[in-house]
């Protein structure tokens, strides 16, 4: 990643989606911590850029978007200070909303610039997104933070009671699934996993994909996907 970004991107903003989704799971729970993964993935970032005496930034995804624009010091005591208060109760389009809003402004990113979005990508966000970084000559890069076990695919339920919350307003329905309702729900997310992937692919992206928030699991993901790129671009000559 250094190497990466010494050699093309002097700037490099991280993009976080705040929308209730990215909330989940409980810290003591076995699943997924979305916020504590997220916050691995900006440290990298942030930590990767700066050894490469890059600038870095931050945009928080939400209805009221907060911004602070690349610099060559470290950002992560301000997006520190701002999570401590800040919620996941943006729209469905903030983070779409955001992104195209920061192309839009006096402070867009010059070309070559890297863009991390942050997000489960649950609700895929309109081509928009996506064409609004190839319009300004950016390097997107969609981290793909889902939990492997209820978002990437659906455990045996049987007939357990199973309760399910609203990640939006914390309300709790207790649901009874059959085998093929769950058998059917598995596929569907399966699919929906493989379309996100292929989707982002023809865009010529190249996702990070994370499913734990260790950070050094954070990293590896990290140093993967800096393992494709360089052999792409080698390939490329």
């Amino acid at each position: 990643m250094r190497e990466r970004f010494a050699d093309e991107a002097p700037y490099v903003v991280v993009a976080a989606d705040r929308r209730p989704s990215m909330s989940l799971y409980p810290d003591w729970s076995p699943w997924l911590d979305k916020p504590e993964a997220a916050r691995a993935a900006t440290e990298t970032i942030v930590a990767s850029a700066l050894a490469a005496r890059g600038a870095v930034g931050y945009l928080a995804c939400s209805d009221d978007p907060f911004w602070v624009a690349p610099r060559s010091r470290s950002p992560l005591d301000v997006i520190r200070e701002h999570d401590r208060t800040a919620g996941f109760d943006a729209d469905v389009d903030s983070l779409a909303r955001a992104v195209v809003d920061l192309a839009r402004s006096g402070s867009s990113l010059g070309a070559g610039s890297f863009v991390f979005i942050l997000s489960d990508f649950l609700d895929p966000p309109p081509p928009e997104l996506w064409l609004v970084g190839t319009a300004r000559r950016w390097e997107l890069v969609p981290v793909v933070i889902q939990d492997p076990v209820w978002e990437q695919s659906l455990p045996a339920l049987g007939h357990v009671v199973v309760p399910i919350a609203d990640p939006r307003d914390g309300a709790v329905l207790e649901v009874r699934l059959t085998r093929s309702e769950v058998r059917d729900e598995r596929e569907r997310r399966e699919r929906a996993r493989s379309e996100l992937l292929t989707l982002l692919g023809s865009y010529g992206l190249d996702p990070v994909p994370i499913d734990r928030s260790e950070p050094d699991s954070v990293q590896r993901a990290f140093l993967e996907w800096a393992d494709r790129r360089k052999r792409a671009l080698w390939l490329r000559r």
